[in-house]
């Protein structure tokens, strides 16, 4: 919906009552989460997620910033992914691309190449950060704050330790997003 003397489009979506998943998150690290809010939920949470990426990529969209601030919840918990006001298209060739700058300790190693190759693969590696701050409620790289440590950090193959108590079907999950390599993670 274009405004009068703005030609941007703009997005109405339903409203969101339980808020961002960054806002559940901190909810539960205070122990303010309400009683529906359980493991279960986070799977739901999960799969939910998953379901939209493979959507958008089934369309050629990537989105590049899954982070917990930017999926709304219902009041089921049912995630929806938004803040696409922050894409920009572009066009290569055939093929739609959509670019934008993510959260830094969500980048995915190939970020740091010249010339980095946007596809799913960024998607399903910022995924796995998220699923890391769903199971443990941390950020990861909470103490980098310098963007060339990082960067060595995760180009070095570092990732946020998984702890034993998250599930290990889950670990196992999260450490494939979050493979060095691209191609060894899932689809």
């Amino acid at each position: 919906l274009p405004l009068r003397n703005d030609p941007s489009l703009r997005v109405i979506s339903e409203y969101m009552p339980r808020g961002s998943l960054r806002y559940v998150i901190n909810a539960e690290k205070n122990q303010k989460t309400p009683p529906q809010w359980d493991l279960t939920q986070k799977y739901i949470v999960m799969l939910g997620v998953a379901t939209g990426m493979n959507f958008l990529h089934s369309h050629s969209i990537y989105h590049h910033n899954f982070r917990p601030e930017n999926i709304l919840l219902d009041m089921n918990f049912e995630p929806r992914i938004s803040d696409f006001i922050s894409i920009q298209e572009a066009i290569h060739g055939e093929e739609r691309i959509e670019m934008i700058s993510i959260d830094k300790a969500h980048m995915p190693p190939e970020f740091f190449k010249p010339n980095p190759s946007y596809n799913g693969t960024i998607n399903i590696y910022t995924f796995g950060m998220i699923c890391y701050e769903l199971f443990t409620l941390l950020k990861p790289f909470p103490n980098v704050s310098n963007i060339l440590i990082l960067k060595a950090k995760i180009n070095n193959g570092e990732r946020p330790n998984l702890p034993n108590s998250i599930p290990e079907s889950i670990r196992s999950l999260i450490s494939q997003c979050l493979d060095q390599t691209p191609s060894n993670r899932p689809t």
